[in-house]
């Protein structure tokens, strides 16, 4: 699977690693390897900025009430489905978790920006690549 790293931000306390990927959507990993540092994968595949940045906050907001505590698992199902998750915060947890959020936006949606660009471009190129050489089959 392509992958591009973005880059190592800072979220609250802790630095986060920003990774574009294949696909849409995303997903965090608060402890991904033996000492790696929390990572967001986001897909990059996407027609619109917009889309990526909203995943790109979807999941450091999510990140960020884990690790306030602020997110629970409402069920006892074995599949441990994400759509179970709840989350409940006091207005000084929502008041942190904007701040952590904030402290890994401003430096992150740059780079990331830059990156979903070069990663368009090179999908772009790639594409007619392929459609040229079927044409010349």
């Amino acid at each position: 699977m392509k992958q591009k790293i973005v880059g190592h931000f800072p979220v609250g306390v802790e630095y986060c690693e920003l990774v574009l990927r294949e696909g849409t959507g995303g997903e965090f990993y608060a402890m991904p390897e033996e000492g790696h540092i929390p990572r967001i994968k986001v897909g990059a595949d996407q027609p619109e900025w917009d889309d990526v940045v909203v995943a790109i906050l979807h999941e450091a907001l999510e990140l960020i009430l884990s690790r306030l505590k602020c997110r629970y698992d409402t069920t006892d199902d074995q599949s441990h489905d994400m759509y179970d998750y709840l989350f409940i915060a006091q207005h000084k947890n929502f008041s942190d978790a904007c701040v952590r959020l904030v402290d890994f936006i401003v430096p992150a949606l740059p780079a990331a920006k830059k990156a979903w660009e070069n990663w368009t471009r090179e999908s772009k190129k790639a594409k007619l690549i392929r459609t040229k050489r079927k044409a010349n089959k």
